[in-house]
């Protein structure tokens, strides 16, 4: 048992480096990397307490690390290392490189902190659609009012 558990632990501490080594290309800074990578573990662990995930499981009396935990961290994990070095939005990977934006303040933006230029037409639309369904004509207010 004590085997699988060390097994589990190393296949997860991998996962770790290479997410490490990810934000580490896209920073060009070990130290922020080591630093965006413990926000995002942070952050993976309050919001997996928030939803009630579990950080294991046991299977066959071994404690195992919970799949919906790694998914949440693989995935933000990938989303953040794209955020910042996507092309169209190089702005916010200057901020975090210049350290205008903290790593831990990078790693707890919702999509829309990150690219707001990408969400304010939208929401724009949403909001101008929302007003139109709003209002009312005159000729269409019951009688009285």
């Amino acid at each position: 048992a004590a085997d699988a558990v060390d097994a589990e632990q190393r296949r997860f501490a991998v996962c770790i480096g290479r997410v490490e080594r990810r934000f580490e290309a896209a920073l060009g800074d070990a130290d922020k990397a080591g630093a965006l990578e413990s926000c995002l573990w942070a952050w993976c662990g309050r919001t997996c307490k928030r939803d009630r995930i579990a950080h294991t499981l046991q299977r066959g009396g071994v404690p195992r690390i919970n799949p919906r935990l790694t998914y949440r961290y693989t995935t933000r994990a990938l989303s953040l290392a794209y955020n910042l070095r996507h092309p169209k939005n190089v702005e916010l990977g200057d901020r975090v490189r210049a350290g205008e934006v903290s790593v831990r303040r990078f790693a707890n933006m919702t999509a829309q902190e990150m690219w707001p230029a990408l969400y304010e037409p939208i929401f724009e639309r949403l909001a101008e659609r929302e007003l139109r369904r709003m209002a009312v004509s005159y000729e269409d207010a019951p009688d009285g009012a």
